[in-house]
């Protein structure tokens, strides 16, 4: 018997797992972003703050342990493999999520709403090997995959993809990719910019180079009231990386071309930096123009928005600073976004990714003036789409010479991991 698990349930979900199953569900066998699905629900369902951050909890987390629970589950079962439906993986997996990681919920409660949910989404069957998991997995079973020395414990442990893994411990070496990998299943720390240059608040700083007030959000205050024209929510990874970048251009850009603009953060961290710069501002649809134009709204700035793919946008108007936050696998904060490392399990997504890279920043060169500067971003930490991207870009255009390129790995200091260029473009006639 197949159930299937839609939107209308959704929207009719009173009770928190139920929500967080079909978010589940549709996150990782529909395609759907959780957040969006979890600010669907909120809307229609209006629960309460506590049973919306539970159920946002258990959401996020589930998606981002997959990895983890596919394991465990199938040491149960016999043979090691593991013939479940999608409906019973969701439930069993978030429900061993709630074990593993959330003390708080008492165990006769996780069952008691895990046998809920398989009456709803699954079969009566599958109660006995729910039952038999969740009596079985536990947090010894879990820690004991922190010993594992290949590629292949590590990922059941932290929930990553085997080649990411491996890329990481090439790199790196095997105690700082533990930290990335440790940091990319942690919370993600919220980092809020001061506007206005060279001044301090009463907030405990977070260090960059810029000339901006940066700091984490108290936990005891509300994200309200930082929500005037003051503030930028702006993590410090983008601030160090495009104020380090923008240092090295001798004379005041008159004007910027963000390519890849929404929601709009570095053009706004650049508009402080240089007050009397022309922003132009472009992305692909309504969507993310809207986002733009709300931004801009509040922080009283103006801007020359356009909706165009980057690497079609109109030729013949050239600029003095253009960039590209180009999309990417976001490898530097999957944990902000729980989707992004189960797409790295498919080799097709990453190589369609560099391939738009490659087409944006060859388009986009045509759009910088003589002597202007074009500056390259992504928010991944594979060499393949930084390094290896710009050294490739640098090859076919000879008129273009590196100034500078940083990669900002993931931190326990709420730093994302990110990676930035800055290039000339040089006359060689």
């Amino acid at each position: 018997m197949k159930i299937k698990v839609t939107l209308s349930q959704l929207d009719q979900a009173k009770n928190l797992r139920e929500a967080a199953c079909v978010i589940i569900y549709l996150s990782l066998y529909e395609n759907f972003y959780a957040s969006n699905l979890l600010e669907r629900w909120k809307n229609k369902v209006h629960p309460t703050i506590r049973d919306y951050r539970l159920c946002q909890q258990i959401c996020l987390g589930t998606i981002q342990r997959k990895l983890t629970f596919d394991f465990l589950a199938k040491k149960q079962s016999s043979k090691n493999r593991l013939k479940l439906k999608r409906a019973e993986k969701v439930i069993l997996y978030l429900s061993l999520f709630q074990k593993l990681f959330l003390e708080k919920v008492p165990l006769y409660a996780i069952a008691s709403e895990g046998k809920r949910l398989i009456s709803l989404f699954a079969s009566s069957h599958f109660q006995s090997f729910f039952e038999a998991c969740l009596h079985q997995v536990n947090p010894e079973t879990f820690e004991a995959l922190s010993n594992s020395k290949d590629s292949a414990g590590l990922s059941a442990y932290f929930s990553l993809p085997p080649v990411f893994i491996q890329t990481m411990l090439n790199n790196h070496g095997e105690e700082q990719a533990k930290d990335i990998f440790n940091v990319l299943n942690q919370a993600g720390k919220t980092h809020i910019r001061y506007r206005k240059k060279n001044k301090e608040l009463e907030f405990s700083s977070i260090d960059t180079t810029s000339p901006f007030f940066v700091f984490e959000k108290p936990y005891e205050r509300n994200i309200v009231e930082f929500l005037s024209s003051d503030f930028y929510i702006q993590n410090a990874t983008t601030i160090e990386l495009t104020t380090s970048l923008c240092s090295l251009i001798p004379s005041k850009p008159q004007n910027l071309l963000d390519l890849c603009a929404a929601p709009g953060g570095k053009s706004f961290l650049i508009k402080d930096l240089y007050e009397s710069i022309d922003l132009y501002m472009n992305d692909l649809d309504d969507h993310k123009t809207s986002i733009i134009k709300e931004n801009l709204e509040r922080l009283k700035l103006d801007a020359v928005l356009s909706q165009s793919p980057a690497q079609h946008f109109p030729l013949g108007k050239q600029f003095d600073l253009v960039l590209l936050d180009v999309p990417c696998s976001n490898t530097g904060v999957l944990h902000k976004r729980p989707e992004a490392r189960w797409r790295l399990e498919d080799p097709q997504n990453l190589l369609d990714l560099k391939k738009q890279q490659k087409q944006i920043l060859q388009h986009a060169s045509q759009l910088v003036k003589p002597e202007g500067h074009l500056i390259f971003m992504t928010c991944s930490l594979l060499p393949s789409e930084n390094e290896q991207q710009v050294r490739g870009f640098l090859k076919e255009h000879p008129n273009y010479k590196l100034l500078k390129q940083k990669t900002l790995l993931p931190s326990s200091q709420g730093f994302d991991g990110g990676f930035g260029a800055l290039m000339k473009k040089i006359d060689i006639s």
